[in-house]
């Protein structure tokens, strides 16, 4: 048979030595510390946050950030923008009445097969440079001001921390001051024979401290635990919204549809500048034969009904090339659609007006 080794399980040795760290250099640590350190830790804080705590930065609402100065400034260059805005519907609009194709790879410029595509598309470059002008002013303006905000966060922050660490540290400290004088005074049996321990275990011993030994470790564990509970509640306490807080954001942070630079650059789309109702084609029906009474053949044409087949084939041609599916690929889908009907529309049209006048 084997025999048993000799040496006893590492294990078991590891937690013994554990042990005996324990009970003679961390328990007598702890006590030493609470004992001798921990208040004069308490004083040293208060007097820390004491200095470092100065006033509260003096904002009251949000609306100092900002003056009246610097909202004019803000509504001149939307105004701007908004003149702009309609300066290039007004191109797009006034280049599709005149029949003017644009890019089938790049809807947002003309043909320039013809001069009058090279202008308009140099006018709708000069407009996007304009705009991206104003829209650089305008992101410098709330820059700066954004920084004003800025600056006084950061400072209202460090006022934040040593606000609530004054706060904690007094309230550490107070209560230090009060378990032990309230300890010490009435001083229980249980009290007694504590201290009695702690004098056993700690280091350095004070003979004048012996009785004293319990309340002053007790009195150091109660503010240690109350401290960062008092700071934490003041430091949570002090993170609320200033007065008006929605409006600046509304007015410096979040912008508004069509103020970015790519939103006007992609901006092609016919605006309805006249005002005017968009008009259901023939009865809205995509198979529509031109026999509505409501729209008749040469209505749909506009010509009268007594026009010749050249005359038809003529106001045809005109109006056909106004729903060219290269015409209408930059709208949305609800016009393509009334494009699409209005071309089917003028084919019946076309083919009974045909019929007619032969």
């Amino acid at each position: 048979m084997a025999r048993r080794s000799s040496k006893g399980d590492p294990a078991t040795g590891l937690a013994i030595l554990g042990c005996l760290a324990v009970v003679f250099i961390v328990i007598p640590a702890v006590l030493t510390l609470s004992a001798y350190v921990v208040g004069f830790c308490f004083l040293a804080g208060l007097l820390f946050f004491e200095l470092r705590t100065g006033k509260r930065p003096p904002v009251a609402t949000a609306a100092e950030f900002y003056s009246t100065e610097d909202i004019a400034a803000l509504e001149s260059l939307r105004n701007k923008m908004a003149r702009l805005r309609e300066q290039k519907a007004r191109v797009y609009h006034d280049a599709d009445h005149l029949g003017l194709m644009r890019r089938s790879h790049d809807p947002r410029r003309f043909d320039e097969r013809k001069s009058l595509g090279k202008r308009l598309n140099s006018r709708l470059l000069k407009f996007d440079e304009q705009f991206a002008e104003l829209a650089s002013q305008m992101g410098g303006l709330r820059r700066v001001v954004h920084d004003r905000r800025e600056s006084w966060s950061r400072e209202f922050e460090r006022w934040r921390f040593h606000s609530s660490g004054r706060l904690a540290f007094r309230v550490a400290t107070c209560v230090y001051v009060l378990v032990a004088v309230t300890l010490q005074t009435f001083n229980p049996i249980w009290l007694q024979s504590f201290s009695a321990t702690v004098s056993r275990h700690v280091w350095f011993p004070v003979p004048v401290l012996l009785s004293f030994y319990g309340s002053i470790v007790i009195a150091a564990v109660s503010s240690m635990a109350i401290t960062p509970l008092a700071w934490l509640i003041r430091f949570q306490q002090m993170d609320r919204p200033l007065p008006g807080d929605n409006d600046f954001n509304q007015l410096w942070v979040h912008k508004t549809a069509g103020e970015t630079v790519d939103d006007f650059v992609n901006s092609y789309l016919i605006a309805n500048l006249d005002g005017d109702e968009e008009e259901e084609f023939a009865d809205g029906h995509p198979d529509w034969d031109g026999t509505d009474e409501r729209r008749h053949w040469y209505e749909i044409l506009g010509v009268t009904s007594k026009a010749t087949y050249d005359e038809i084939k003529a106001a045809y041609h005109e109006q056909i090339k106004l729903y060219h599916p290269d015409r209408v690929a930059a709208l949305g889908p609800k016009l393509r659609k009334l494009a699409e009907q209005e071309s089917k529309a003028l084919n019946a049209a076309y083919e009974e007006g045909s019929r007619a006048s032969r």
